[in-house]
This record gives C-alpha cells, sequence and structure tokens, in this order.
C-alpha cells in the first residue's frame, strides 16, 4: 500500500530535514557592445518640453534594437527611420522626467545603455 504524503505525515512535519536546495548563482548582465555609441540627442539634458507629445531622437552604432525607458520603468521599443532611432512619446505627465536608451543585441543580451538624461514637462 502506497502512502500519499499530505502535510500532516510530510517528512518536514515528522521531524525530518530536508537538504537545502541551491538556487543557481545569479549572473550579472554585461554589457555585450560596451564600446558602442548611444545617445538621446533630442531631449537635451536640462531641456524643457512645453507639448505633451513629444518624438525622441536615439544616435546610435549598435547592432540590434533599441528600447527606451521613461523615469526608470517599463522598456519601451523604439522605430528606426532615416537614420536614427525614435520613440514617440505621448501624454507625457507635467514635472521631471528621466529618460535612459538602451541596445538589445540579436541574442536578447543588452548592448549598451545610455547616460540618464533629465527634462521637464510644463
Amino acid at each position: 500500500m502506497v502512502r500519499k504524503e499530505t502535510a500532516k505525515n510530510s517528512p518536514t512535519a515528522r521531524g525530518i530535514k530536508q537538504p537545502p536546495t541551491k538556487k543557481p548563482p545569479v549572473k550579472k548582465a554585461v554589457l555585450t557592445q560596451p564600446n558602442t555609441y548611444i545617445k538621446v540627442d533630442h531631449p537635451v539634458s536640462g531641456e524643457i518640453i512645453a507639448a505633451h507629445h513629444y518624438a525622441v531622437r536615439i544616435s546610435t552604432d549598435a547592432l540590434g534594437s533599441v528600447e527606451i525607458s521613461l523615469d526608470g520603468k517599463t522598456w519601451h521599443p523604439c522605430r528606426q527611420a532615416v537614420g536614427f532611432w525614435w520613440y514617440d512619446w505621448h501624454r507625457i505627465p507635467s514635472g521631471f522626467h528621466k529618460l535612459q536608451v538602451r541596445v538589445i543585441d540579436a541574442a536578447g543580451f543588452i548592448a549598451n545603455k545610455s547616460k540618464i538624461i533629465k527634462c521637464e514637462c510644463r
């Protein structure tokens, strides 16, 4: 007769210690193209944005796709056109904002990140 294990008769409940489970070590992300160029061209740091819509322009010589993070939150894909990468920023809330862009290589790794740009929308 095979006995089903329940919470009452589990090895832990009966005082039998289980061996600790080993978690794999967390590997730090290494930039795959650290010497490549990536920059938010517009807005420039300190710029005041008067509209609640803005086309963010990004320059890079890296290979891959480009994403942008607004105020350190979710990364959004950018589009490529006329030699630059663009992000159409809609419904910009009033106040101070931080923008950062990154390149994702073909294997899905972060190739490089830009400096953080600070701007204000009024």
